[in-house]
């Protein structure tokens, strides 16, 4: 019985680790050596991309973020996405220093405005993403490709 009862304790454990996920936060105001916590978030993109794990959801806050986002060593899986969305989807941060999601996959990039500078999907590594409720404009030698 003794056994039965720790093995159901093992299998509820794995449970609570396995859909465990992390939420982390960029501002303007922030700073990288912050926790990236909502009181104290990370300043670049860079920063949370290098925390992001399977499952976890980075919130950008808004302001016009000048930095050129890349995304390339990150990839979430089938059942858990990396998510990179506007913290308030009514206030979509404006990225204007070009955003390239290169070579991974499972990335669910939402709510965000583009603008000056293009938004690339590129690699042949690069699959399963979700790019949604982008407002896209004046950008400078903009184009299209679909594979």
């Amino acid at each position: 019985m003794k056994t039965f009862i720790i093995y159901i304790l093992l299998l509820l454990l794995s449970f609570v680790t396995n859909s465990y996920s992390a939420v982390y936060y960029i501002s303007l105001n922030g700073n990288d050596a912050n926790n990236g916590s909502y009181e104290a978030p990370f300043r670049t993109f860079e920063k949370g991309f290098s925390v992001l794990q399977p499952g976890d959801e980075l919130k950008v806050i808004y302001g016009i973020y000048t930095e050129a986002v890349t995304i390339s060593s990150n990839d979430g899986t089938e059942g858990n996405l990396l998510k990179i969305v506007a913290e308030d989807s009514t206030r979509k941060p404006v990225l204007s220093g070009g955003v390239t999601i290169k070579d991974c996959s499972y990335i669910l990039f939402k709510n965000f405005e583009i603008t000056t500078k293009p938004i690339e999907v590129i690699g042949k590594n690069t699959h399963h993403n979700t790019i949604a409720n982008l407002d896209v404009h004046n950008v400078e030698n903009s184009y299209a490709a679909w594979f």
